[in-house]
């Protein structure tokens, strides 16, 4: 899917010329869609191919959405970035994405979970769609085409070392000079377009500059990107990963790889009351927007050891290396910052039976332990000759039940010999199994962050800067990021259009 699609960058007579930093879903949905509404648009991609994220997303499959019930049940899925996007997904909803591809030939199925995939489960197909509406357009997409410099018109922007007036990070990227950092402060200004961006083609020894009407910065979450936003006024949040596995290594997880549950709850414990203000302020934070379902993600307030930061429940599944699954990934992705803080390193309680104990996930429950106990007790008098590993209960998987009952190391093996004691110890361990998080694994070729530019810096009702009129963001250079299922590409397609109108309507 590499794109050959090449149009003049002047375009016609009078036509609003519109230029695209970042040749990925963000930024090919918004080429396409401002073209389609008599623009002249080129995309500048540094890599070799465009749409990168989209071939890889979803195993191949590329996950195009996530079917919801009205907006609400939409924004749940974004830890940052609810009320931001409110609007955006008002105008164009998973409703309107869907809508989008099938009037395009693309067939669309929804699976059991709300994922949206083309029949054909390739990512190609979805790739294809994009690229023959660039080619029907006229959209110019240049590969290998690096920025190397931004400026507005009245000079303000970022340039890379070579030429002489800024200065750049130790690994090449584009950083602002002395006097425009005192910009970044957040105060508004009056900067605008034309902007002239400065382009080096692999394999070329020098640059050129093209000059645009209306930019749109749609690369991801890279540091140059950045540089330019912090370049042209705008504030910026710090990066962090977000989407992704928690290292762990306790004895209940031992050899127990593949082993899943289809409902469990994972919750961040804080581990000392110092550490747990700390982290309560950064949670309080991470989820100010809106607070999300109990299906979902709840956050806890107090300053007691035992009030729990963040809960997540969903199905559970366990690694060569840890957990994962969308309990874990969602609790990584609210948690994204409180976890960066910690140096990923924090304590999980998972309860392996939330259905046993009437909806509830706070771990510590005096009414959740009693039941569960309360049915251990009962099921001691049945099963009094059995060996307790050999039969599980609550529909824990069986290797799980054991791992489970030898963590706890019983003096007796049968059900009859069990005291009131082990049976707490049991049933604790069932609903509030402690384990130590020791690390991060990356989400097979998930790749999300949390930061970007401030969202204070960017009208969402345009996706336009509300510091430099004229420019524009769409996709994860904005501090949004999605849960896994498809929120991530709904983000994109709903700012890039709301993007692409706003420049051309204008």
């Amino acid at each position: 899917c590499t794109a050959t699609v090449r149009h003049s960058a002047d375009g016609g007579m009078g036509a609003l010329r519109i230029g695209v930093v970042g040749g990925g879903p963000a930024g090919i949905f918004a080429a396409v869609t401002a073209a389609r509404l008599g623009a002249s648009v080129t995309v500048l991609e540094s890599s070799s191919k465009v749409l990168h994220k989209v071939l890889i997303s979803g195993g191949g499959r590329c996950n195009v959405t996530h079917r919801t019930h009205g907006v609400d049940e939409l924004l749940d899925g974004y830890p940052r970035g609810q009320a931001f996007m409110r609007a955006a997904f008002g105008r164009f909803g998973t409703a309107d994405t869907e809508r989008w591809f099938e009037d395009r030939g693309v067939t669309l199925k929804v699976e059991s979970d709300g994922r949206v995939f083309p029949t054909t489960d390739r990512s190609e197909t979805i790739a294809a769609a994009l690229l023959a509406e660039a080619r029907r357009y006229r959209v110019a997409i240049l590969t290998q085409h690096k920025v190397v410099g931004l400026a507005c018109a009245d000079g303000l922007g970022g340039r890379s070392s070579s030429s002489g007036s800024s200065s750049s990070s130790s690994d090449g990227e584009i950083v602002a000079d002395s006097a425009e950092r005192g910009q970044q402060e957040g105060q508004p200004h009056s900067r605008s377009g034309p902007f002239t961006v400065t382009v080096k083609e692999r394999g070329s020894s020098s640059s050129r500059d093209m000059v645009f009407d209306r930019l749109l910065l749609a690369t991801g979450p890279t540091q140059a990107a950045l540089s330019w936003a912090g370049a042209t006024g705008h504030r910026t949040v710090p990066l962090v990963p977000s989407l992704f596995t928690f290292k762990i290594a306790h004895p209940v997880l031992h050899d127990l790889a593949g082993v899943s549950l289809e409902d469990a709850v994972c919750t961040l414990m804080p581990t000392s009351s110092d550490s747990a203000n700390s982290r309560e302020a950064s949670l309080s934070n991470a989820t100010k927007d809106r607070k999300a379902k109990t299906t979902g993600i709840i956050g806890e307030s107090g300053s007691s050891r035992h009030t729990p930061l963040l809960s997540a429940r969903g199905p559970l599944l366990v690694t060569h290396n840890g957990l994962s699954g969308p309990a874990v990934l969602r609790l990584s992705a609210f948690g994204a910052r409180v976890l960066a803080e910690a140096s990923y390193r924090a304590e999980l309680s998972v309860n392996f039976i939330p259905g046993v104990v009437c909806d509830s996930t706070a771990p510590d429950s005096a009414l959740s332990l009693n039941a569960v106990q309360e049915q251990l007790w009962q099921q001691r008098a049945a099963w009094a000759s059995r060996n307790i590993d050999a039969h599980p209960m609550f529909g824990v998987p069986r290797r799980l039940w054991r791992n489970v009952v030898a963590s706890l190391e019983l003096p007796e093996s049968r059900w009859a010999r069990l005291s009131r004691q082990h049976v707490a110890a049991l049933a604790s361990a069932l609903i509030d199994c402690r384990m130590p998080i020791d690390g991060r694994s990356p989400f097979k070729e998930e790749f999300v962050t949390a930061g970007g530019v401030d969202l204070r810096d960017i009208d969402p009702a345009s996706m336009q800067s509300r510091r430099c009129r004229g420019l524009f963001f769409a996709g994860e250079l904005m501090d949004v990021d999605g849960v896994t299922g498809g929120y991530n590409f709904q983000h994109a397609w709903a700012s890039a259009w709301l993007a692409a109108h706003a420049m051309v309507e204008a």
